[in-house]
């Protein structure tokens, strides 16, 4: 069975538009299980977009269209949880793998594209990024588990960066961490 009769028996579909547009309906993994809320891949893109323009307003095209689409092939492969991926590098080495597939026999870009640039870099400061601002302020124990993790990620990548492109950041999460963000 080739990569896109693969796709056919997951999806019951191989049309392009219609793939992409249901990826944005898959949930995220990190919000099931009886939580408050659950996210669609398509808010989470959406928010992190603007935080990557906040952050970056002349982020490149080819940074803008990786973040656009880097979920939308978990209509696919489902949205696998990131802590096991952290701590399983055989999961994620698999997942990266099947990611890249899909997005090659679709025709899509993919962040993986990116990998080794400082653009791939800012798509995951901005990836993490956005689940800690939506975890934050929600009060059951998992999301803020996940905001803890999250923030780690997010200096982690950060420390990858020019220090220049840093500072904002690193006063954002200040204020986020602190609670006078919005104030």
């Amino acid at each position: 069975m080739d990569i896109r009769e693969k796709i056919f028996e997951v999806c019951g579909t191989n049309d392009l538009l219609a793939l992409v547009l249901a990826g944005g309906d898959v949930r995220r993994f990190h919000q099931e299980g009886g939580h408050a809320y659950m996210q669609p891949v398509s808010e989470h893109t959406f928010r992190a977009l603007l935080i990557l323009l906040h952050f970056w307003p002349n982020a490149s095209r080819e940074l803008i269209v990786a973040l656009l689409y880097h979920d939308v092939i978990e209509r696919v492969t489902g949205d696998p949880p990131a802590t096991v991926k952290a701590v399983f590098s055989r999961v994620r080495a698999v997942y990266d793998d099947i990611e890249s597939e899909v997005a090659q026999a679709l025709g899509l870009p993919s962040e993986h594209d990116l990998v080794g640039t400082l653009d791939y870099i800012r798509l995951k400061v901005v990836d993490y990024l956005e689940p800690c601002i939506t975890c934050k302020f929600q009060l059951e124990r998992r999301p803020q588990q996940i905001y803890k993790r999250g923030i780690k990620f997010v200096w982690k990548y950060l420390a990858q960066l020019p220090e220049a492109e840093v500072e904002p950041i690193r006063k954002f999460l200040w204020k986020l961490e602190d609670g006078t963000w919005e104030s």
